[in-house]
């Protein structure tokens, strides 16, 4: 029976490296691959390297010299030690994943009955796609989990309530979910499916738990910096708003407008009477305000405002703020008699 699934898991591999096996060069190859397979067979465990920055299918990658397959089908434990990028989805039926290191899914990665994941101290997990999962995770304190789709509870086959869900070891989870929580046959969050097992604390965005993009952003901005060009996809331009405006007293300013375009088409305005630094300081949102363009009230003292550009889930960029500059009044000159 295990042989007949990795016979199914090396037709995967050869669809993974674009080969065919009708072709000459895939004929040459085969006694190749067939030792690949095979060695996904007798080898138990796959280590990545320590200090090493690769590719799931790199075979520098890992202590054994070669790769496991991305379709796990046995009781295999795999160890991610250094950083680990897998190009594809990644189909954990069985077995044990340990993140040591950075392990990065562009993709999907779905977690079967007999699968287990675990992310240590100082590990971090980033899924660009959905995670699926039957058991739950269990999550070290300072490890790290991102989904940036959608994280699904799974039954086993099809009956009873599972095991799915995490359990972490921080004050305030480092989980964080940039779509929905899938539950199924549509129950609640409760008891049955608390989603966090140990819930301590929860994230000021979601309120919940488990925390999103922006939430991700905001709690640990240096670890959202390092994977923010993954997480995010290409930079965002927040472009340039205007003009700055002066009065004396009192003013109705003109409307703020684009004078460069973003890269994006979702906005928030924000407006501050303390700061003019759109990265630091008291800022308050503009209620309502989510147009391009933003025409301030009649305004009686010195207030700032800047345009925050959104591009999905948590990822943003603001804009540098412009000044209504309101100048005290000046006194009264009166006319005395004697």
């Amino acid at each position: 029976m295990i042989l007949f699934l990795y016979l199914i898991d090396f037709v995967k591999f050869t669809k993974q490296f674009s080969f065919s096996l009708k072709s000459d060069g895939m004929k040459k190859l085969l006694p190749f691959f067939i030792l690949i397979v095979c060695s996904n067979l007798c080898f138990a465990q796959f280590t990545s390297n320590d200090n090493y920055i690769g590719n799931w299918t790199d075979f520098n990658s890992w202590t054994t010299s070669v790769p496991p397959l991305t379709g796990i089908n046995s009781d295999v434990t795999i160890a991610i030690n250094g950083e680990i990028t897998a190009n594809t989805s990644v189909e954990f039926l069985s077995g044990t994943l340990s993140v040591n290191g950075t392990l990065v899914i562009e993709g999907n990665l779905a977690l079967g009955e007999g699968a287990d994941l675990s992310i240590s101290n100082d590990g971090v997990l980033l899924v660009l796609g959905n995670l699926s999962s039957v058991k739950h995770v269990s999550i070290e304190a300072n490890g790290i989990l991102m989904i940036y789709g959608d994280y699904e509870f799974m039954i086993p086959n099809g009956k009873g309530i599972g095991d799915s869900g995490f359990t972490s070891d921080d004050e305030i989870a480092q989980v964080y979910i940039g779509g929905k929580v899938i539950l199924p046959n549509a129950n609640k969050i409760d008891d049955n499916f608390p989603v966090l097992e140990e819930k301590t604390g929860e994230h000021e965005s979601t309120g919940a738990s488990y925390g999103d993009i922006l939430d991700l952003s905001k709690e640990l901005p240096e670890v959202f910096d390092s994977y923010k060009e993954i997480i995010c996809g290409a930079g965002i331009d927040p472009g340039s708003i205007g003009s700055a405006q002066s009065f004396c007293g009192e003013g109705n300013p003109d409307k703020l407008t684009e004078l460069t375009a973003s890269t994006e088409n979702l906005f928030q305005w924000f407006f501050s009477t303390t700061s003019v630094d759109s990265s630091n300081g008291d800022w308050e949102e503009v209620l309502g305000a989510t147009g391009k363009s933003y025409d301030p009230p009649l305004l009686d003292e010195t207030t700032s405002y800047y345009r925050e550009v959104h591009k999905g889930n948590g990822c943003v960029k603001n804009s540098e703020a412009v000044t209504i500059t309101i100048d005290d009044a000046p006194a009264p000159v009166g006319i005395f008699h004697d």
